[in-house]
């Protein structure tokens, strides 16, 4: 991810349902960041992966194997 400015960034995995399934803060860096989640506790199916920072939020989806 892309962060604007140094500061916290928060992680959250959610099923299709809105069900939260994970969560996870870091710091991060002005600039590119990025993190490797062991997700492998995860059921197979359609997740969504919402990265918060101090100045922006985005929200992409994924599907486990």
């Amino acid at each position: 991810w892309i962060s604007e400015k140094p500061g916290v960034t928060r992680m959250i995995v959610q099923d299709t349902m809105g069900k939260k399934s994970y969560e996870w803060e870091t710091a991060s860096e002005s600039g590119l960041n990025q993190a490797i989640l062991d997700l492998e506790f995860l059921s197979p199916g359609l997740y969504y992966l919402t990265i918060e920072t101090s100045g922006s939020k985005k929200t992409i989806r994924f599907l486990r194997q």
